[in-house]
């Protein structure tokens, strides 16, 4: 299996609305793209990278590191992988290694954090290979008003 990334491009939006809807995303995460993107995907700021993630050449999923404005040298993860065929097969762990190297030419971080659901086993599982550690427990409301029991998942970068 071959793990590649590219540059996200405006013309993915559509790409990125199919995985969305394949796997139903809203149910495992609340940022579907950088915050940097609005709705439009038009680039608000230049403080990420976005990068859509390719398996043996085809396009599966997406992932991003964007700079916290108040934390400084610390960047954000997200990911999706769009297929549920393609879960569990260690694309994820290769993705954000990837991303985290390309990402350090061009973002000055030494760490990285994330939010994932509590009920997210799986991205968990894969949080927690790639080194990151749970560092603390939230709760927080979405903007349906659902209430998301939730960590805060960091990784040091040397």
């Amino acid at each position: 299996m071959q793990i590649d990334l590219r540059n996200f491009q405006k013309s993915d939006k559509e790409l990125l609305k199919l995985w969305c809807k394949r796997i139903d995303a809203k149910q495992y995460m609340s940022d579907l793209h950088p915050s940097a993107i609005d709705q439009d995907y038009t680039e608000k700021r230049e403080h990420f990278v976005w990068y859509v993630i390719q398996k043996d050449g085809k396009d599966v999923g997406t992932v991003w590191l964007e700079q916290l404005p108040d934390e400084m040298h610390v960047v954000k993860l997200g990911i999706m992988i769009g297929y549920e065929q393609e879960l569990g097969k260690g694309i994820g762990r290769k993705a954000i290694e990837l991303a985290t190297e390309k990402a350090k030419l061009t973002l000055d971080f030494n760490r990285i954090v994330l939010h994932v659901r509590q009920t997210n086993t799986r991205a968990i599982r894969c949080y927690l290979a790639c080194g990151f550690v749970i560092r603390k427990e939230f709760i927080k409301t979405n903007a349906d008003g659902e209430i998301i029991n939730a960590y805060r998942m960091e990784k040091q970068i040397i």
